[in-house]
Parts: structure tokens; C-alpha cells; sequence
């Protein structure tokens, strides 16, 4: 649809200036952390799956771990293993669309009269594999 727009305006003496921001991340800085889902075959059975991303943003280069949950512990054990693969640790990590039980791990004070919250039980990692790359 953009495209269309673009040679619309053009046709039509209605070009526009395209706008673009240009991010510049100084090596080291900033490290982006996400989850994102999959399924995978596990031991015959499709499995919702959790892949634990930890990209740094300067070079691009990325660590990949795969979970079959985001708790805590897969939370910790990605950045921990990303750490590794990568070489190092970036002087900041911006994290996206973080869970609700991490909330309480990175900022345990109380929140509108509420305390962190107890985990409601123990769940073993799961780790479904891990992979690094760029």
C-alpha cells in the first residue's frame, strides 16, 4: 500500500519528503531483550516454545535461547547464556513487553500497596535448546 502511495503522489506532482530518524548506538551501550513464540516438535508432541532474544543494538549480532516458558528463571538463564555467547555484557538493556512476574524481579517494591508476588510454583526451565548468532 505504501508503495502505491509513493507512485500516486509522484503521478500526481504530490511528492512528499520521506522521513527517516537514523539510530546510532555506540558499541556496547545497549543490549535489546525480547521473547517471541514458536512451536516446536517436542518428544512427538507440538509445544508452544519461548525464544529468548538478546540483540545488541550497534552490530546487530544476536544470542538466541529457546524455552517452554518466561518465567523467572528462563528470564535470568537467557541473559546469562546470551551474556556468554556474545562475550560480554552491554552497560544497558532495554527490555519489550516484559511479564508481569519479572516486573517483580527487576523492581521488588511495593506498587500500590502490593509486594512482589510469591511464585505460584516452581517450574523446571524446560530449556528446549539454545543457539547463538548474528
Amino acid at each position: 500500500m505504501s508503495r502505491y502511495v509513493r507512485c500516486w503522489r509522484l503521478e500526481h506532482g504530490r511528492a512528499g519528503v520521506e522521513v527517516v530518524i537514523a539510530q546510532t548506538h555506540e558499541p556496547g551501550a545497549e543490549g535489546e531483550v525480547d521473547f517471541g513464540e514458536f512451536y516446536a516438535e517436542i518428544a512427538g508432541t507440538m509445544t508452544k516454545c519461548h525464544l529468548f532474544v538478546l540483540r545488541l543494538s550497534c552490530s546487530a549480532k544476536a544470542a538466541y535461547v529457546a524455552f517452554t516458558n518466561q518465567g523467572q528463571e528462563a528470564f535470568l538463564e537467557g541473559h546469562v547464556r546470551a551474556f556468554e555467547a556474545l562475550g560480554g555484557v552491554p552497560q544497558r538493556i532495554r527490555t519489550e513487553n516484559v511479564p508481569r512476574n519479572i516486573f517483580d524481579l527487576l523492581w521488588p517494591t511495593p506498587l500500590c500497596g502490593r509486594g512482589p508476588t510469591a511464585p505460584s510454583a516452581t517450574v523446571v526451565n524446560g530449556a528446549a535448546g539454545s543457539f547463538s548468532g548474528t
